[in-house]
């Protein structure tokens, strides 16, 4: 088998695939050498070979030359015996095979033939070299096989030159050939020496393939341990063990290669640390959520308790309070009993209206309209709310003027320096003294609200702000408040992001404050704040002539509004659904100026999407009002307009009234629909 198709079944794609890291490396390192070994010791035989055959046919050529010069004078003196005997010294040279003289004419005077050496030349193929010299000018001839090289050369017997003979006498300097004589070499000695050159080149070549195996294998192995090594490190890594590092390395690729693990290493290392501590941090963040969810559990629980309580009590009393109207007789008594059955009515509602608020800045339904506002107009209407609750209570309010601007929502900003002064003058006892003053910080400004009332404790200081909280007012008496007008402060504080506080010490008074950012061009002095809801104009113009359309489910407070729209001089309309509306339009030609709708009417269709429904039909953008008690749709807050606006329930009759009046002088009066 040859040396290329044993690298060929080596390097067969089966035998490659099953081979390790390490006998690949070593075929790959010894393939260039194992194709240098073949390449070149075939070269270096062959070259030998060439060398040894033309040393082998200089050599029958020197033989057969000086046969020729040996056999002239027997040619020429016709002595066989010489002949004979010139031709069997020739023979007794080694590897000499056969020696042959021939006469001019093609006689064969004399031949010798050693048979041990091999077999003697054909005749034919004598005959072809004596007819090839012919041709040739009567040159020498060489002949040769895998055997054999025989050397034809022919004989002549020189001239010789004679001075006083004229050169034309002679114009050729050679006889022609006086005959022809033939050496015959064997070839076999070149052949042994030829297998003695290519056992040492092979022996050689062995020596040197099986040093470049060893130093293949040397190198191989130690490739296949720096690799397996990268190999186990990153398994390791993988399987998260990654405080392994890979020792350096003197060949550069390795070097880099590790160099590279081990910075891969160190980052997981560091991902890891920073993921544990992103779960320690979420754990500590779920654990803290977990004990606010936990914490607000307890706090709704305490919330509804305490307004389930708030609200039993005047509910109690109006109870109470209507079944001694019932037995009651005289007009006077009967007058009373009705103040009073208003004066619970009015705590329920301020109670409702507080949870409302509470409830509707938790659902962020309250639109902020921050702008630049001084100060100085804010300060002067407080003074003129309060002024005369201070003077009942014989309080001395004091509020100190500040030309300061400050960046917030004035209407909300005024609600709660109108609680801090409410909770002040509520708890500072007669001859006391509340001040509000504005405090300049940097970029900043500060209003504070301070007492001289029984003052908070440290402890406490934080639970004020909690929903009905009173810490003087055990016994609940609602003239002392509801215990939730801190509560909506620090909500709208939150909203607006003003930062509220208290200072306070037992005995000493409180002091309560809020941080808001500074404006440095003052603007134009804020427009009046509307008058609260429930307060009416005197002169309020009535609904005389108007059309209502109606839209409520609940029996008892759709008579209630009918009620009152026929009292207030409107013609309502009332339906109990979105279907009954849509099945009555055209039947009779009615057409309204304003539509009342509650927003969860319990069909297909809620409020808003009835009042579209309504523009749609007539192609007007009739004025509406939504009453609602869904505090948590935030959509719906946002989506009131100049002709659209949505009041929470419960609704006081005045504040109702104000609205629809407005609504109907601004746009249904004025551009009343058609028929």
């Amino acid at each position: 088998m040859t040396p290329g198709r044993i690298a060929a079944r080596l390097l067969h794609p089966l035998a490659w695939h099953r081979m390790d890291l390490r006998g690949r490396l070593m075929w790959l390192a010894m393939f260039p050498v194992l194709v240098f070994a073949v390449v070149w010791g075939s070269y270096v035989i062959r070259q030998r070979d060439a060398d040894l055959a033309a040393q082998l046919q200089q050599r029958a050529q020197l033989l057969a030359r000086q046969l020729a010069v040996a056999a002239d004078y027997g040619i020429f003196s016709f002595n066989q015996a010489a002949l004979d005997n010139i031709a069997l010294g020739v023979l007794r040279e080694s590897s000499v095979i056969s020696a042959t003289i021939i006469a001019a004419d093609g006689r064969v005077l004399a031949t010798r033939h050693a048979p041990a050496q091999g077999q003697a030349i054909p005749p034919g193929q004598l005959q072809a070299m004596l007819e090839a010299s012919r041709r040739g000018g009567g040159g020498g001839v060489s002949e040769h096989n895998a055997h054999w090289v025989a050397h034809l050369e022919p004989v002549r017997t020189p001239l010789l030159d004679v001075d006083d003979l004229p050169e034309a006498a002679h114009p050729q300097r050679h006889a022609p050939p006086q005959g022809h004589v033939i050496v015959q070499v064997s070839t076999r000695s070149i052949r042994t020496e030829l297998f003695d050159f290519g056992l040492r080149v092979m022996v050689l070549l062995a020596g040197v393939l099986l040093s470049g195996w060893v130093m293949a294998r040397r190198i191989s192995t130690s490739l296949d341990q720096r690799i397996q090594a990268v190999v186990q490190a990153a398994q390791k890594i993988g399987a998260g063990h990654i405080g392994i590092r890979l020792p350096a390395s003197a060949i550069p690729s390795f070097a880099r290669l590790s160099q590279d693990i081990n910075g891969m290493a160190e980052q997981l290392e560091q991902s890891r640390q920073r993921l544990e501590q992103r779960v320690l941090e979420a754990t500590q963040a779920l654990r803290e959520q977990r004990d606010a969810a936990e914490q607000a559990n307890r706090d709704k629980t305490r919330f509804l308790a305490a307004a389930s309580h708030d609200l039993r009590q005047p509910m109690h009393a109006l109870n109470l309070l209507l079944e001694a109207l019932k037995q009651e007789s005289r007009s006077d008594e009967r007058a009373r009993l009705l103040e009073r059955i208003e004066a619970s009515s009015q705590a329920m509602s301020a109670l409702l209206d507080a949870l409302l608020d509470i409830s509707r800045l938790d659902a962020g339904t309250v639109r902020l309209q921050r702008a630049p506002l001084q100060l100085q107009p804010l300060l002067l209407r407080l003074r003129d709310t309060y002024e005369r609750q201070a003077e009942r209570k014989g309080i001395a309010l004091v509020i100190h003027g500040s030309q300061a601007c400050v960046h917030s929502d004035p209407l909300l900003l005024e609600r709660i320096l109108g609680n801090f002064l409410s909770n002040a003058l509520r708890y500072t006892p007669p001859g006391g003294c509340v001040l509000l003053a504005v405090r300049l910080r940097g970029a900043h400004c500060v209003i504070q609200v301070r007492d001289n009332g029984p003052g908070i404790a440290p402890d406490e200081q934080a639970a004020v702000f909690q929903e009905f909280v009173q810490l003087h007012n055990p016994q609940r008496d609602r003239s002392q408040g509801l215990g939730l007008g801190l509560a909506i402060v620090q909500r709208l504080a939150r909203l607006l992001d003003h930062p509220v506080g208290v200072r306070s010490c037992l005995g000493h008074g409180a002091t309560f404050h809020i941080q808001l950012p500074r404006c440095e061009v003052a603007p134009p002095a804020a427009p009046g704040v509307p008058p609260p809801h429930g307060a009416s104009t005197p002169a309020s113009p009535g609904l005389e002539g108007c059309r209502i359309l109606l839209v409520e489910d609940d029996a008892l407070v759709r008579d209630g509004y009918a009620r009152l729209l026929q009292l207030w001089g409107g013609e309502a309309r009332v339906h109990a659904n979105a279907d009954a509306v849509l099945t009555a339009l055209g039947q009779d030609g009615w057409r309204p100026h304003l539509i009342v709708t509650d927003h969860r009417l319990g069909g297909a269709l809620n409020g808003r999407q009835l009042i579209d429904a309504l523009r749609r039909h007539w192609a007007a953008e009739l004025p509406a009002v939504i009453l609602t008690g869904d505090t948590e749709d935030a959509a719906l807050g946002q989506s009131g307009t100049e002709r659209l606006r949505v009041l929470y329930k419960p609704v006081k009759p005045a504040e109702l009234r104000q609205v629809l009046v407005q609504l109907w002088r601004a746009g249904g009066a004025a551009t009343p629909p058609r028929d």
